[in-house]
């Protein structure tokens, strides 16, 4: 028998609508209409054969897989034979079916050395012999079976391969996708498989296993599964990217101003949404401060929505929104209320809060849930001019199967600034849809502005804090100290 029985070999012993090919451990069943169903087979077929409502595959040192063909598109497997040798074609002949068995055998070319020693190459010859004949009469070792996904949880996958098909717990299940490929023949087709994760058992009964996944890992219902050898693909430090889900966080940063009677808070939100595709977009308020303190009230906040181009190595991306001033940053500057007398540091009131236009910029050096260097730059266009307006860092280290520790913090001109050391856990689910974050930190936050005096304030000397610009009088205010922060992240 040729190779060519390795792709295709049908013999027909009655007309049939349907055509049967091998392929690998794929059995392809092409009806009349040219539609294709694909079974799997329980070894790397060589050949088939089809005769009456049977359906016969060669399976080399496994013997021959019998099928019925009830539903002739989707054949049954029946059972298995041990031929005791290696099956390599099938064919019909008188009314049966005949099996091509390839075996091995030894001949003596020469005696050589005492009688002893051929009487003993002889006995362990016959030994041999009777092992190979003993060997023969036992069944071939069931073939690795090949299952499929059934359920999708939180914490992985549920399989429908148990200790019945030779699973235990520690093994390793690739779990991957097929797509039928047509070939330049359009009566040729193939399989090609998509490995979606490898993971690792971690409950297994008689009929089913549960496959542990790594962060933002998912597996489809319906993906094939089988026992592999291959490595698990989760990875703390370069987990893959969380595509498709939404992602709502605030984060609290309250803190008792030194040396004031006061509160005050450096917080920040955003939302967003990381698509199929390699783009992410959010809205970011950034940050959010608000102090109330007797040396003079500040408001310090800013808004920006920003697209990014977003893989699961870097992100980079531009924005643009909105920014509060508390600073005077242009010379050019007249603010009517600073030229009114009366107008000081403690008056109750947001004093000297100005607004421009920001325009943002978003850059990450790493995976979004692993390791990774994270920065987001503030311009300010304000009075016809472009200002630096901040920087917001942060930098990202996994320490556990669900933990991180952090390190960020920045300032800006709106007029805030913090630095924090926290710890980040994954609360529930796996990184992706209906999964929650929770970090907590402690660090440093404070605020600043010049705030509106009376121009009597700067005509003396030795005034504190007080500053002039023209005829306008300016009070430096800032306040700050021990931060305790809060962060929450929801994945929907």
């Amino acid at each position: 028998m040729s190779l060519f029985t390795l792709a295709v070999l049908l013999l027909v012993s009655q007309p049939s609508p349907v055509r049967y090919t091998v392929h690998q451990d794929k059995l392809l069943a092409t009806a009349a209409d040219g539609q294709v169903t694909t079974v799997s087979l329980p070894c790397a077929g060589l050949a088939v054969v089809a005769a009456a409502d049977r359906l016969y595959v060669a399976c080399g040192e496994q013997g021959v897989a019998i099928f019925t063909l009830a539903t002739p598109t989707a054949p049954t497997l029946a059972a298995q034979k041990d031929l005791g040798g290696r099956v390599t074609g099938l064919h019909v002949a008188l009314g049966q079916v005949w099996a091509e068995i390839t075996s091995v055998a030894a001949r003596v070319v020469a005696e050589t050395g005492e009688a002893a020693a051929t009487a003993a190459a002889a006995a362990s010859t016959s030994a041999a012999v009777a092992g190979s004949v003993a060997d023969a009469g036992r069944p071939a070792p069931a073939p690795a079976r090949v299952g499929e996904v059934i359920e999708s949880r939180t914490d992985g996958v549920v399989t429908n391969l148990g200790t019945g098909a030779g699973v235990a717990r520690g093994q390793k299940i690739e779990l991957f996708l097929e797509e039928e490929v047509s070939l330049a023949s359009a009566e040729e087709a193939a399989i090609r498989e998509q490995v979606v994760a490898v993971g690792v058992v971690n409950v297994v009964s008689e009929g089913h296993s549960q496959v542990g996944l790594g962060l933002n890992e998912a597996v489809p219902v319906g993906a094939k599964a089988r026992v592999s050898t291959k490595e698990p693909t989760s990875s703390r430090f370069l987990p893959p990217r969380a595509a498709g889900v939404w992602s709502a966080t605030f984060s609290l940063r309250p803190f008792f101003a030194l040396g004031a009677a006061g509160v005050g808070t450096v917080s920040d939100a955003r939302v967003s949404y990381r698509m199929d595709a390699p783009v992410h977009l959010q809205a970011i308020l950034e940050p959010l401060g608000v102090g109330l303190v007797d040396v003079g009230n500040i408001f310090a906040t800013a808004g920006n929505v920003v697209l990014s181009y977003d893989t699961r190595v870097f992100e980079v991306g531009l924005g643009a929104g909105w920014s509060a001033v508390n600073n005077e940053l242009d010379a050019g500057v007249a603010d009517s209320r600073a030229a009114a007398e009366g107008v000081g540091a403690i008056t109750g009131k947001f004093d000297n809060v100005n607004y421009g236009t920001s325009i943002a910029q978003v850059a990450r050096l790493g995976a979004e849930d692993g390791i990774h260097l994270q920065a987001r730059n503030t311009f300010i266009y304000y009075h016809k001019e472009l200002h630096y307006g901040g920087t917001v860092g942060r930098l990202q280290v996994p320490v556990g199967g669900s933990s991180w520790v952090l390190a960020q913090g920045g300032g800006g001109a709106s007029g805030f600034a913090y630095g924090e050391l926290g710890l980040r856990l994954l609360l529930m689910g796996n990184g992706l849809a209906d999964s929650l974050f929770a970090t907590a930190s402690l660090g440093g936050a404070g605020l600043f502005a010049d705030i509106p005096a009376p121009k009597s304030k700067c005509e003396s000397y030795n005034a504190d804090h007080y500053w002039g610009r023209g005829d306008k009088c300016f009070k430096s205010v800032s306040y700050g100290g021990p931060m305790v922060g809060v962060a929450v992240e929801w994945r929907p």
